[in-house]
């Protein structure tokens, strides 16, 4: 026999169904509680025939709001493949969670063409954690943004969203499709919008060697996202040379000028850097392609000063920069350098700013300008050192004299031979500016 408390469970849970179905539904659905059927066909978004075997996922979320603050309850996460037509479906569904005022469902969207992991699967990897969904974000931007070769290799760690080849069909972008609000992505180039949930017709981007061949999209909207994805992917598939990677930015430019240009220059800088995190992916040999030290440096005696050690370092195939250093020392003092010389290669249109700026120590000591064999360069002096520096066509190039001051523990005798003579700075600057001259 049921205790009263008992009882009045009993029937306040039995309630519940009824009372959500009467609740008034908003506008701008579904921040009630109830989810409704969800039905529709995938299609290729070009020749508009059904697309079969891919995955639809249905993920609904709901915001949970207390006196001590607020988080987000997966409360859908369903899958269904594609059949032979194309199609797939879902029920409706009531949610008491998102019945408390308290309460609202916060977002409702499917995933198309993107891999379904299982709560089983993804707990088998992580079996103390509550795992609800793969993911909680409604961005699914980021699965193209960071990978759109889908050529990432996969890690199976949930912190990280299972990083990996997210889609089904490499020959389509995924696509993410939006009920509850419009689409609201960092870059929406992917998402589309439905004020309707039944018989949708979803259209999927396809994988193109020409962006250009967009255009055959009858609607406008959907032939500008194609573009935009096709473009950001083609600006990831010729990384080998310094000369491709030029021509990937210009195409990142070209994407929409806006968060897609920003995210396709962001990720294409880490995918260069970063060979080892994808799959057939060689890191680009930006050393054949710069002069080797010899070239760059003079590595002969200048006025009884030999060379000590040489560095090619700062290397950086996105920004196209690197940078060259000798450093000297005489033949009275072989334990301490007199010099050292810096020559950045640097794009052309970064040369003024590497000039005013390369070095912590430009930033600090008296400036002045002065004429050495006809160039405007750059002096600074500080307290253990002065330094020169100009720009040369895509080169700057730093010159650095340490004083004796800066040769502490070498003893007053010592210090001052390892110190540059005044007839050595300058023939160290001539030869400098004969094999670079200032271009200001």
């Amino acid at each position: 026999m049921l205790r009263p408390i008992e009882l009045l469970f009993l029937i306040a849970s039995l309630a519940i169904p009824e009372a959500l179905s009467a609740q008034p539904k908003p506008s701008g659905w579904p921040l009630g509680a109830r989810i409704p059927a969800i039905s529709g066909q995938v299609v290729d978004a070009i020749t508009d025939k059904p697309v079969a075997n891919v995955d639809v996922t249905l993920r609904a979320t709901a915001v949970t709001g207390s006196f001590f603050g607020s988080g987000k309850t997966s409360l859908r996460y369903e899958n269904n493949r594609t059949l032979a037509e194309g199609r797939f479906s879902f029920p409706t569904s009531l949610e008491p969670e998102a019945a408390n005022p308290l309460t609202a469902i916060k977002g409702c969207w499917l995933t198309i063409n993107r891999t379904f992991w299982s709560i089983e699967s993804m707990k088998t990897d992580h079996p103390y954690d509550e795992i609800t969904s793969d993911t909680t974000a409604d961005d699914l931007s980021w699965d193209i943004t960071g990978d759109p070769l889908f050529n990432r290799k996969v890690t199976r760690d949930f912190a990280y969203h299972m990083a990996g080849p997210r889609v089904n069909n490499k020959a389509y972008f995924p696509m993410a499709v939006q009920f509850s609000h419009p689409c609201q992505q960092l870059w929406n180039a992917n998402c589309i919008y439905f004020d309707h949930t039944q018989n949708l017709r979803v259209p999927l981007i396809p994988v193109l060697a020409n962006p250009e061949a967009c255009a055959t999209i009858s609607d406008e909207a959907i032939a500008e996202q194609c573009r935009q994805l096709n473009t950001y992917r083609a600006a990831f598939r010729q990384v080998e040379t310094i000369a491709q990677v030029r021509a990937d930015k210009e195409l990142c430019r070209k994407v929409d000028q806006g968060p897609g240009t920003k995210m396709c220059l962001e990720s294409l800088a880490a995918y260069i850097q970063s060979p080892d995190r994808f799959e057939n992916r060689l890191p680009l040999q930006m050393e054949t392609e710069i002069d080797p030290i010899e070239k760059v440096l003079i590595l002969r005696p200048i006025a009884g000063m030999l060379v000590n050690r040489t560095t090619l370092s700062s290397l950086n195939p996105f920004r196209e920069t690197a940078c060259y250093s000798a450093c000297y020392r005489t033949a009275a003092e072989p334990l301490a350098e007199t010099s050292c010389v810096s020559v950045w290669w640097v794009p052309p249109e970064e040369v003024s700013r590497y000039a005013s700026t390369v070095g912590p120590a430009l930033t600090e000591g008296a400036k002045r300008v002065e004429v050495v064999e006809g160039n405007r360069i750059i002096m600074r002096d500080l307290a253990n050192a002065y330094i020169a520096v100009w720009p040369s066509g895509t080169k700057v190039v730093e010159v650095t004299f340490y004083r004796a001051t800066s040769h502490a523990g070498l003893g007053e005798r010592r210090a001052r031979a390892a110190e540059a003579s005044p007839e050595m700075r300058r023939e160290l600057l001539r030869q400098y500016l004969l094999k670079y001259p200032s271009s200001e």
